[in-house]
């Protein structure tokens, strides 16, 4: 029964995964993605079949750990969770002698129920990040963050009509000098997606152009959204062209893997930046 289960939901997320080939859909799931970064793209791709609106969500049994609980009537939201198994195996030692040694295997999925939080009353739910006030603050320091967490070496000089790019065998970003504080923060964003997906001969020749903007852009995207950057300019009119191709549904869950895991890195590194930039300003302060 549970495999069954299990095959009915991915056969509706490959169902959904078929009509998202235009801008402003994709752009809906991607939004979506930032709010559930650290989430697999096929469960970020439930909820948002399930619910767009959904902000945060958990099981009933964590809703109630957390002081709330689900309203009568409420629907519960589908998605994968993973079947661990503990093995033991055995592993050689320096010596040569082989040592039992516990390991955790993924051995397949199951299907639960999970619950945004628009479908939950009770206690008051602290706030996930420090929210910042006005979108030249936020692109300020995430600026000064992305300085810290970036590896690559950064300047300013004329780029022609691009905003930046990635020199891939210099291994080195370009920003054009001049631009607004938020669009320099999303061209360095982006730039710096390059940096970390494209920067081998062979993952530019893997990929065609339009799989590689796709990465980059819509991890940019997913990254500014969620530190609540104007994210109105993006538009994504390349996946269209996936629509006609065999291999369509299988690409697109590919690049939105890629994406989020990849937003994922740079979200959860700019976060413990931003951290440690607060707490040395209060200390500043003090």
């Amino acid at each position: 029964m549970k495999n069954e289960k299990v095959q009915e939901l991915y056969e509706r997320l490959v169902s959904g995964v078929a009509q998202v080939y235009d801008s402003a859909t994709w752009k809906e799931v991607l939004a979506v993605q930032s709010r559930f970064h650290n989430y697999s793209f096929n469960n970020t791709f439930l909820i948002w079949l399930q619910m767009p609106t959904a902000t945060r969500v958990a099981g009933f049994h964590t809703w109630k750990e957390l002081g709330r609980h689900v309203k009568k009537g409420e629907k519960a939201l589908k998605i994968f969770a993973p079947l661990i198994k503990t093995v033991t195996v055995e592993e050689n030692e320096e010596d040569g002698a082989e040592q039992p040694v516990t390991r955790q295997r993924l051995c397949g999925f199951r299907v639960v129920n999970v619950f945004d939080v628009s479908q939950t009353e009770g206690k008051p739910l602290p706030s996930l990040t420090e929210e910042l006030t006005g979108n030249s603050e936020v692109a300020a320091k995430l600026l000064e963050a992305l300085q810290h967490v970036i590896d690559v070496p950064v300047s300013f000089a004329e780029t022609g009509k691009a905003k930046g790019y990635y020199d891939p065998s210099a291994h080195r970003i370009v920003i054009k000098p001049g631009m607004a504080t938020d669009q320099t923060a999303k061209t360095l964003i982006h730039e710096y997606v390059h940096s970390l997906l494209h920067h081998k001969d062979s993952d530019r020749k893997e990929k065609r152009r339009s799989q590689v903007e796709a990465e980059a852009e819509g991890t940019a995207y997913v990254v500014a959204n969620y530190f609540g950057l104007d994210t109105s300019d993006y538009s994504f009119g390349y996946v269209a062209s996936w629509a006609h191709e065999e291999n369509g549904v299988e690409l697109v869950q590919k690049v939105g893997t890629t994406i989020q895991q990849t937003a994922n890195t740079i979200i959860t590194a700019l976060e413990a930046q931003l951290k440690r930039q607060c707490s040395g300003q209060v200390a500043q302060g003090a």
